[in-house]
């Protein structure tokens, strides 16, 4: 392919023959050449052409040949080779194989976000866009308010289940402490009926003690009752005969009271 340069004011007439003859140019020796006016025996290069190799540093061109016969000798394989995704724009019509599956949505609305880029795949219940319809934004409202109610009575139920179990722990408290109350009312009844036995019994050893001692003195006062009578009667007995004995001036009258 021909390629046009300018240099110096210069406009090469002639084109690097072919490929072959460039890199075989490039590729010699780097001692420097002598400078020719004419052309190179053998190669058709021009004047301006021979003058700008001739300016270049030997090293940089061979780096800069080396450079492009990688690159073409890499790139160019590449490029026909391999396979590159290319993404375009057509209308067409998807039918399924098996049962017809709707793709529109169950209300109508507005797409307020699309969730997938146009080419990429997608999964089984992914999420492709988002819709807003006043129909279903009213009943999430209606929702959202009846959730709120439901909320509320909630909490209502929540305070009232802190306040039965604060009311039941409270009465459970109270049971406690009458329950502690009597058992302690019942211990104090307990040792007043061991105290009252306790006394019972000494009262009942002293009242049979007294009894037996009652028993004991009238045993005694019969006794003594008896000999009194038995004194009596023979007292009784003897006196006609202190009477008559002193009627008969045998016995003094000082005896005779005395007797009496």
């Amino acid at each position: 392919m021909p390629e046009n340069h300018t240099l110096n004011g210069h406009s090469p007439t002639h084109t690097i023959p072919d490929q072959g003859r460039y890199e075989e140019l490039l590729t010699q020796e780097t001692t420097p050449q002598p400078r020719n006016d004419q052309p190179l025996q053998g190669h058709e290069w021009s004047y301006a052409t021979k003058e700008l190799l001739d300016t270049l540093p030997q090293v940089w061109t061979r780096g800069l040949l080396y450079f492009l016969m990688v690159f073409i000798g890499i790139a160019l394989p590449w490029a026909i080779f391999a396979q590159v995704d290319e993404t375009g724009k057509a209308r067409g019509r998807l039918e399924p194989t098996g049962e017809t599956i709707k793709l529109d949505a169950p209300v109508a609305g507005t797409v307020a976000a699309i969730k997938v880029k146009e080419g990429e795949l997608v999964t089984a219940g992914q999420t492709l866009l988002e819709l807003e319809s006043e129909l279903v934004s009213t009943e999430l409202q209606q929702e959202q308010k009846k959730l709120e109610g439901q909320q509320n009575r909630l909490n209502q139920l929540e305070v009232l289940k802190n306040q039965l179990i604060l009311a039941l722990r409270t009465q459970e408290q109270q049971n406690q402490a009458q329950e502690l109350e009597k058992q302690a009312q019942v211990e104090q009844a307990r040792q007043n009926l061991e105290a009252f036995k306790f006394a019972y019994s000494l009262q009942k050893e002293e009242l049979l003690a007294q009894i037996d001692q009652a028993r004991q003195a009238i045993e005694s006062s019969k006794v003594a009752y008896e000999l009194e009578t038995i004194r009596l009667e023979s007292a009784q007995e003897k006196i006609p005969r202190y009477q008559n004995a002193y009627k008969e001036g045998v016995l003094s009258k000082e005896r005779f009271l005395d007797v009496q």
